[in-house]
């Protein structure tokens, strides 16, 4: 199928950005561009159903061809791959790391070194806040 004018096309996958209560769509949620009775509509699953909405109903909504990490955090998906950074980055956590292999229902690929995920499993979130030195 041709892409509309917009970009969309059936199979594109989608990323909700904020909250659409009107269409209890949330922050982080998943769908598809599915062709549906001769339209495109966005297709997103409930757990009890699939709700297709009308494009045009749609708030803020973009492409999602991978995300952050943080960005999964709360949603699950069936296969997950998960890009490591260098053994010596320091975005390479345990806690990174637990939250993206857990983001998988059944299946995880992980691309890296042995070291990166050796790194990462010793390494420990490192909070520069500065809240406890403005409590003491």
């Amino acid at each position: 199928m041709v892409p509309r004018r917009d970009g969309r096309y059936a199979g594109l996958p989608l990323l909700v950005t904020v909250n659409d209560h009107d269409n209890k769509l949330y922050n982080g949620d998943t769908g598809v561009v599915v062709l549906h009775d001769g339209e495109l509509v966005a297709a997103f699953d409930r757990g009890d159903g699939v709700v297709r909405l009308p494009l045009g109903r749609l708030s803020d909504v973009r492409p999602l061809h991978a995300m952050t990490v943080h960005r999964s955090q709360g949603s699950q998906f069936d296969r997950v791959t998960v890009l490591l950074p260098p053994a010596r980055s320091p975005l390479g956590t345990r806690e990174t790391l637990y939250t993206a292999l857990t983001r998988a229902a059944s299946q995880v690929h992980v691309l890296g070194s042995a070291a990166a995920v050796e790194a990462a499993v010793q390494r420990p979130v490192a909070r520069a806040t500065g809240l406890r030195r403005r409590l003491s």
